[in-house]
This record gives C-alpha cells, structure tokens and sequence, in this order.
C-alpha cells in the first residue's frame, strides 16, 4: 500500500474506474509516501515501476492466499478487498505495459520513417 499511496486516483482513472481501490485501504493507508513533502525530495508521484508493481502483487497474491486462517468468516471480506486491491494493480501493470509497447511500435515506426 505504501507504493500506491498518492496513486489511487490515477489507477482508478488509468483503469477506466472498472475496478476501483476500496474507501478503506484509501482512508487508512494515505498520508505514508508523500515525497513531494519531503525537504530533499521535491517530485511528485508520478513513476510508478510497472515490474515492481507486478512483483509487489504477485508477492501479496501468493501471501494472501497461503494464509489458511483468512478463509474464516471473519477475515473473509479483508481477504476479498485486498485481493481487488491486488487485481487493481495487475490491471495498472497491464495498461501501464501496453502503453509502453504502443511507445515502443510508435518510436520505432518513426525511425524506420527517417
């Protein structure tokens, strides 16, 4: 969540709000990666690593599910809304890895042109 902090708006928007971020995930962790704030480190938001965005799903995917005592009753909905979380960034990674692939064919197309 600390990687998607200051994000959830632009996933939402890239994603076309199909699937979007829960109100709790975006109530209780907003506020932690602020760099923007920071003294040293004045940017904003904006370069979010689609391989490290994978990797970090992929991680929580395999978490959430090797953990037997989430499929009781009482973490069953925590269990669902982090994995939508988890589906919300696989679907950025895909959008985010298209529109590099469009970049790519475009710059190539380009080159060829020249």
């Amino acid at each position: 969540m600390y990687y998607l902090d200051g994000q959830y708006c632009k996933l939402e928007c890239e994603i076309g709000k199909t699937k979007m971020v829960s109100e709790i995930f975006k109530k209780r962790f907003s506020g932690f990666n602020v760099p923007e704030k920071s003294k040293h480190r004045k940017r904003t938001l904006s370069n979010l690593s689609e391989t490290k965005l994978e990797q970090h799903a992929v991680s929580v995917r395999e978490a959430i599910q090797s953990q037997v005592y989430l499929n009781s009753k009482c973490w069953a909905e925590v269990k669902l809304m982090t994995l939508d979380v988890v589906d919300v960034v696989e679907q950025y990674c895909v959008t985010l890895r298209a529109s590099r692939m469009k970049n790519k064919v475009s710059r190539g197309e380009l080159f060829c042109l020249l």
